[in-house]
């Protein structure tokens, strides 16, 4: 048979495949071996470029955008090994910190702090290893969205025959690939909750499926539970509802409020898992790699604290050359080479200014304490005053300074920062004089350069924001237009609110109705305005109606058609689809708030009885004032008639 097929199609018969794809096809016992390649292949990414050329700031550019992406799409499939990991986080860390061949440079901060998130001093690089297990996540997530494709068939009839691919065993001599994708489902079991439907899937004690950080469920200690109660037992139809009295009974009164602010849906849909950091619930790298991250630096979270970490915040958005934020980045995290750090570092060089021979040359003896250096501020600006005797460290310094000048002056002010260094480098290590003042006035230059060309981009950004329409516009000819809203009020509630007008910008209806929702579920919230919308209109038999809201993700995801929203807001998405499809004629759009402001002003009111009502008529004079604001031609045909009036 081999021979016949060989000779018809002409073709030659090759026992062994060493790669396939760019991907090895066997994994022996020696993985660091097999992966070796990988290896190379950064070192000459690396080798290849000038990085004498490169600052600071090209640098964080090449190693993000470049030399991090290499192993991406190996490991995509492949868990690398932890020494091999190693060897990579080294390389780059000695291409950040200026190592040569024959040279090692000083690690100002170790890699594991280089991979923090810059709000909390690091340079946000990626921790390979938990790239990695997120990378491998991705795959699992997608073997559980696509049941039919050849991949999930070929593994189902080998490692999972009669369950799911989160509730596989690692088998027997498993393949490396099937071993690496199986480590990765601690990350995924650990974030993922229901959505729910009808509720037939999900175990109200056992599984994760109330919004918010908490998600299980303990039952109250008095009366017994089932413990393998499904939520679709909390349920009571026509219409679907929570059953009050029953969750009254077996839960705590926080945790039955909590479960009354699930949204039901009248279709009863099939309860699905989603991925809740995510607002889409749809799984992404980027929040299996921060979730990630964050697992193991719970201790160092801790010790930071929430607000200990602000000053890093304002370095990077400092409106300055991504040079000066670097600058500024190694004087707060105290990594420059001044003489008493190196000190502390153990090189033979004394701790002392050699410059001043006053005292130990720290970052803020070198930036403004230093003789030399305090003559240069005092000719600059004599009104700025930091005394240096009160800090002892730069970030305290860069606080006080952030704190007291604004705007262009303070850009100026760490710009005369940046120039002292460069005045220090060349008096320590040229032994020269340098006019200070053509520094200062160079890099303050440069500063100001930067600022313009940032203030244009932000005022072709303001020209292209007012372009666009924000006044509410009258719906075509024989058609209505619904505006919704919804608003959080002071006292916990959720004010839904909604109004419909002609073409002539009459008032039709109104409605309000208050909820409970959680303070973040600002889209759930938004997107239950636009349901309860539409009941109302279709239950006052408008055919053809065109919706506005303020909330453009929401109106984003209607367009698109709702169908890849997987989160517990999603089953409004659809909701609102299916009531949709029953019109004749509908459509979503966008409004600034200020074309908004009539639906606003009704969820702020107070239903006139119950948790919700509708008016048709006799509307309040408040809602008919902020309408004719919306059609000022309404008042203008209003006032003409007055005037014929009075004047017969």
């Amino acid at each position: 048979m081999r021979e016949s097929i060989k000779v018809r199609l002409n073709v030659q018969e090759v026992n062994f495949h060493q790669k396939y794809l760019g991907l090895p096809t066997v994994i022996g016992m020696s993985k660091k071996l097999v992966f070796a390649r990988l290896k190379e292949r950064m070192w000459n990414k690396l080798q290849g470029w000038k990085e004498k050329l490169l600052s600071k700031a090209g640098k964080e550019v090449l190693i993000k955008a470049v030399i991090q992406s290499i192993p991406n799409y190996m490991m995509s499939i492949f868990r690398l090994p932890g020494e091999l990991v190693d060897e990579l986080h080294g390389m780059i860390a000695r291409f950040w910190w200026g190592a040569k061949d024959t040279e090692r440079k000083i690690h100002w901060l170790s890699w594991e702090k280089l991979c923090r998130p810059k709000s909390m001093g690091g340079m946000g690089f990626r921790d390979l290893r938990v790239c990695n297990e997120a990378l491998l996540a991705k795959q699992i997530w997608r073997l559980m969205q696509d049941e039919q494709s050849m991949v999930h068939k070929v593994f189902k009839a080998r490692y999972f025959k009669n369950t799911s691919v989160l509730d596989a065993a690692l088998g027997w001599r498993p393949s490396y690939t099937w071993r690496s994708l199986w480590g990765s489902k601690a990350l995924l079991l650990e974030v993922l909750k229901w959505r729910i439907g009808d509720g037939r899937l999900v175990r109200v004690w056992k599984d994760t499926w109330l919004p918010g950080p908490s998600s299980f469920l303990t039952p109250a200690p008095r009366g017994q539970v089932n413990p393998d109660m499904l939520v679709c037992e909390l349920m009571c139809d026509n219409p679907p509802r929570w059953n009050s009295e029953l969750l009254a009974q077996i839960c705590h009164q926080d945790n039955a409020e909590r479960i009354m602010q699930v949204h039901i849906s009248h279709r009863a849909p099939v309860d699905r898992l989603f991925w809740w950091p995510d607002r889409k619930g749809l799984f992404s790298i980027k929040t299996a790699y921060m979730l990630g991250r964050m697992r193991p630096s719970l201790a160092w979270r801790s010790m930071l604290g929430s607000g200990s970490d602000g000053y890093w915040k304002e370095i990077w958005k400092l409106q300055v050359p991504p040079k000066l934020k670097h600058f500024l980045w190694r004087t707060c995290s105290d990594s420059l080479a001044v003489r008493a750090n190196l000190h502390k570092r153990h090189i033979n060089v004394s701790p002392i200014c050699a410059i001043c021979q006053e005292a130990e040359e720290t970052v803020v003896h070198a930036l403004l304490d230093c003789s030399c250096i305090r003559q240069i501020w005092c000719s600059i600006d004599s009104r700025i005053t930091i005394n240096p005797n009160l800090y002892q460290y730069f970030k305290d310094i860069f606080t006080y300074i952030h704190q007291r000048y604004k705007g262009l002056e303070l850009n100026i002010i760490l710009a005369r920062l940046w120039a002292c260094w460069t005045i220090r480098n060349h008096k320590y290590f040229e032994q020269e004089e340098i006019k200070p003042e053509l520094v200062v006035v160079g890099f303050g230059k440069m500063v100001l350069e930067y600022n313009a060309i940032m203030e244009a981009e932000r005022h072709n950004m303001k020209a292209r924001e007012n372009e666009s329409n924000s006044d509410w516009q009258a719906p075509p000819l024989g058609s209505l237009k619904l505006n919704v809203d919804a608003t959080f009020l002071p006292n916990g509630e959720v004010g839904l609110g909604g109004v419909i007008r002609d073409d002539m910008g009459r008032l039709k209806a109104t409605m309000v109705r208050r909820c409970r929702l959680s303070k973040d579920d600002v889209i759930m919230a938004e997107a239950l305005s636009f349901l309860n919308g539409l009941l109302v209109a279709k239950s006052l038999g408008v055919m053809r109606i065109s919706v506005e809201t303020d909330s453009l993700i929401l109106v984003n995801r209607l367009k698109s058609g709702g169908g890849d929203i997987h989160s517990h807001w999603g089953t409004v998405i659809e909701d609102i689809m299916d009531i949709a499809s029953s019109f004749l004629e509908v459509s979503f759009s966008h409004v600034c708030r200020v074309g908004n402001s009539v639906a606003h002003w009704i969820a702020r009111s107070e239903p006139v009885e119950g948790m919700a009502s509708v008016c048709t008529e006799n509307f309040p004079q408040s809602v008919i004032a902020l309408a004719g604001l919306d059609f000022p031609f309404v008042i203008i045909v209003i006032a003409i008639f007055l005037v014929l009036l009075f004047s017969i």
